[in-house]
């Protein structure tokens, strides 16, 4: 019997997690939150490790790490100088010299060789703990560090154009004292054109005003994407641009008399007080979308035609990859589906893997456990006969304008529901996204996305790519005066929708659904939001989705091939 290659991948800072890849496969990708049940969890991802371990055979394994630091404890350690963070940076920003350490590519070379050597012995006790933790079961063999936004970069390429070409750009808040690198690729290996110092970057500037509203950074970024459209920004705006922008002819990104970390969240609170949340919101995502424009049309000239792919926690705003995709040249983009730093396990793996793996579904988690309908019924549940047509029956009950959670099949990998973890809703309600939000205590100001079938794309959305470029919810799109219209629930105030558009081959029960709905209502599209209470991540197991069930209002819970009600018995 030929061999068998494997390759573990794991991360280990903020939203960490595990990727297993065996020859020209990727057997599961999931992140460590949705076993730990701490959102964004920070950290050595115990539980996904043990999961993969317990349920993989897997003889020997290389294992890719992300990262050649030794990451922070919490999301925000990175901006307080907490965790393995080394004398010199917090005597950097005391002085304030953190705009020459931080803000050169000489300082941070220096800084980057003071780190890893620094970070040597955490390093050599990480690898200890890993390895004890799966000795029991398989074999490890050679250990690779990879760099942040190297990983980054293959995460979005090399679990699918491995043979191809193409530019890769990277850009998220910071990663090793860089923000953003820029790439070439040619038949599976990279060629680096370009990097840039983490601290004028965008992503930065937009947690520190994510902090300044009173959310958390690494986190809650969306909210102020979704309240953007709420506001004019000027005076914002106008504020920020004193501090932050971006040079084109030395193209970087600079900050300015502002310093780095909590010294300039210090600075923005004070100059933003009493100024509403919307209008900062506003003038923030006006200069982040401003920066990062000009970035990537200065850069266009080294793009060569080449196609453009985009990875990294920026690029987690989809209004922004709206903009980028209206550039004049750019006429196709694809972007990571687990763009920031929870799609590093998988990344780093693809760097260290020799076969080339085809990333052709975004369903690799782990499935629910079934759970018996007399654990159910002492639960005060019930559970409807068994169906010759589930998706039959879902899409009437959906009809009957009622919510529906689903919780069935493998878990999706990355930061948005697509259907196996969803809760499910009619579109034609434009206030529900007020009520049911507050069913679950959630609080949003984007709308909620549509998920709609690939054949009626055109009918909701003005495309400017082919439709499989939105199967993963990563970019929005201006909607057609017939969305508007049949479906006001899912578009923004700007005209704007983020849509989920699938074939079957991608999930037969959504689209078949889907079908069933479309054949009753006349209408094949519906409210697609992730199956989750307030700061909770979204559900993995079966017994999870019925506690999160038991404790909303939402009326069904599809559980596998299950309708579970609160019907009377």
């Amino acid at each position: 019997m030929e061999k068998k290659e494997y390759t573990l991948g794991i991360s280990l800072g903020h939203d960490s997690g595990v990727a297993l890849l065996c020859d020209e496969q990727i057997l599961f990708a999931a992140n460590e939150e949705r076993f730990s049940r701490v959102k964004g969890h920070s950290g050595f991802p115990a539980q996904s490790l043990e999961y993969v371990i317990s349920n993989f055979d897997i003889p020997i394994a290389s294992v890719a790490i992300d990262g050649r630091f030794v990451a922070p404890h919490g999301d925000e350690d990175a901006y307080r100088f907490e965790g393995p963070a080394p004398a010199l940076i917090k005597w950097a920003n005391a002085s304030h010299l953190d705009s020459i350490l931080l803000g050169s590519r000489l300082g941070v070379s220096v800084l980057r060789s003071f780190y890893i050597l620094a970070h040597l012995p955490a390093r050599t006790i990480q690898n200890k703990k890993i390895r004890e933790s799966v000795i029991a079961n398989a074999k490890l063999g050679s250990f690779r560090r990879i760099d942040h936004h190297f990983a980054h970069a293959a995460s979005v390429v090399l679990p699918r154009e491995r043979a191809g070409r193409g530019t890769v750009v990277t850009l998220d808040g910071v990663g090793e004292g860089v923000c953003s690198r820029v790439l070439d690729f040619d038949g599976g290996k990279f060629h680096e054109k370009s990097w840039q110092p983490a601290i004028g970057s965008p992503a930065l500037m937009y947690g520190y005003l994510t902090r300044v509203l009173g959310y958390k950074i690494n986190r809650h970024e969306g909210k102020l994407t979704g309240l953007a459209a709420f506001g004019s920004g000027d005076e914002v705006y106008r504020t920020l641009r004193k501090y932050f922008s971006y040079d084109s002819g030395k193209n970087l990104f600079k900050a300015k008399k502002i310093g780095y970390g909590y010294r300039a969240i210090e600075k923005l609170q004070s100059e933003l007080s009493g100024i509403a949340p919307a209008e900062i919101a506003s003038g923030v995502q006006r200069i982040f979308e401003e920066n990062v424009l000009s970035y990537i049309s200065t850069l266009q000239s080294e793009f060569k035609g080449n196609k453009l792919y985009l990875s990294g926690g920026a690029f987690a705003n989809v209004k922004l990859n709206q903009r980028i995709l209206e550039l004049e040249g750019i006429s196709e983009i694809s972007i990571a589906p687990n763009m920031g730093d929870g799609g590093l396990a998988l990344g780093a793996a693809s760097m260290v893997h020799k076969s080339h793996v085809t990333l052709d579904s975004l369903y690799l988690g782990s499935k629910p456990e079934e759970i018996a309908p007399l654990e159910l019924f002492n639960l005060g549940l019930t559970v409807s006969p068994a169906h010759d047509d589930l998706p039959l029956s879902v899409a009437k009950i959906l009809a009957d304008k009622k919510i529906v959670a689903v919780a069935r099949d493998r878990m999706e990998y990355g930061p948005r529901a697509l259907g196996n973890r969803s809760i499910l809703y009619s579109t034609s309600d434009r206030e529900v996204n007020t009520w049911l939000n507050k069913k679950l205590r959630r609080t949003e100001f984007m709308p909620f996305a549509p998920i709609c079938r690939e054949v009626d794309a055109h009918k909701y959305f003005e495309l400017s790519m082919p439709p499989g470029a939105y199967s993963s919810m990563t970019i929005t799109c201006n909607v057609t005066e017939h969305c508007k219209n049949v479906a006001p629930a899912v578009v923004h105030v700007d005209g704007t929708a983020r849509p989920q558009i699938l074939t079957r081959n991608q999930n037969p029960f959504i689209y078949d659904l889907i079908s069933r709905y479309a054949e009753i209502t006349g209408e094949g599209i519906l409210v697609n939001t992730s199956f989750n209470m307030h700061e909770e991540p979204i559900v993995r197991t079966g017994l999870q989705a019925v506690r999160a069930y038991l404790d909303s209002s939402i009326d069904y819970l599809v559980l596998n091939d299950q309708i579970i009600s609160r019907e009377a018995r």
